[in-house]
């Protein structure tokens, strides 16, 4: 059993979230010691990863972003994103792959929910299951996440943006939806609550192209299997009716992106 030494004693009658508000406002103050803009490591980027997803939880989304920023440039400062990087690794090299391919599923699902622009792209080989120090089935949950977030490329955020006057062609509709209907296999050989967020997130995906669909309005000659079609939204929501019923409640709590891989990520220093 571990016991958790909190900083303060009369910390120990707070609320769990203001205990995490203290141990993270005092972490941020802590790290303001270091300089780790100029000679970043692992473990400082995993550090500011991580308060990007604390200060999202806390709704201050702008300075969540801000460290998402900062995590995303340390990982091109360390040349995550070259694969000849791992090959002069000896140790941890599935453990970088993995946090490298982490940040890139988190910053696409964040320039997806709040319009902002990508940097991080899918230019190294995702981590084998074998190679990670973990569960199976986590790497394996993992995998089919690299597999739905690779598919939203540029083209896919510059339309999101409404980046110039590009537009979303019935091809690029049609040949999308089918790439993420395809992303997940029936069966997945990861844990439940993984399943769970990965089924909901291809929904989610699968629901804003459709949304990209019909900003162009009313779309001619379609055949009965066109995604384009308004019947397209009608097949989405009945897929999350299934999910929500094949599930039980409390693992639908959990669900859509998020850190479903953490796990994978051990507590130790890559200094």
């Amino acid at each position: 059993m571990r016991v958790i030494v909190l900083p303060r004693q009369e910390m120990a009658h707070m609320p769990s979230i203001e205990i995490g508000r203290v141990l993270l406002d005092k972490s941020v103050r802590i790290r303001k010691g270091y300089d780790d803009r100029e000679n970043p490591t692992h473990t400082s980027m995993l550090t500011v990863w991580l308060y990007s997803g604390y200060f999202w939880e806390l709704g201050r989304e702008n300075t969540a972003w801000t460290y998402l920023r900062e995590a995303t440039t340390q990982a091109q400062l360390l040349s995550m994103h070259d694969e000849e990087t791992y090959k002069h690794e000896v140790l941890d090299a599935a453990q970088k792959r993995v946090l490298y391919w982490l940040l890139f599923i988190s910053e696409r699902t964040y320039a997806l929910h709040k319009n902002r622009p990508i940097s991080l792209h899918p230019t190294i080989r995702s981590p084998l299951p074998d190679e990670v120090s973990s569960d199976r089935p986590i790497a394996v949950g993992l995998q089919v996440m690299i597999n739905m977030f690779s598919i939203v490329d540029d083209t896919f955020v510059n339309l999101w943006n409404r980046v110039g006057d590009s537009r979303a062609s019935d091809v690029w509709v049609t040949q999308v939806q089918a790439q993420l209907s395809e992303a997940v296999p029936e069966f997945i050989e990861c844990t439940k609550v993984q399943e769970v967020q990965i089924r909901m997130t291809q929904q989610w995906l699968r629901s804003l192209v459709w949304r990209l669909s019909t900003r162009q309005g009313p779309i001619g000659n379609a055949s009965c299997n066109d995604p384009l079609l308004l019947e397209h939204s009608m097949e989405i929501a009945r897929d999350l009716l299934l999910i929500s019923n094949q599930f039980p409640q409390e693992m639908m709590v959990v669900h859509g992106t998020g850190l479903l891989s953490v796990g994978i990520i051990k507590s130790q220093s890559w200094d």
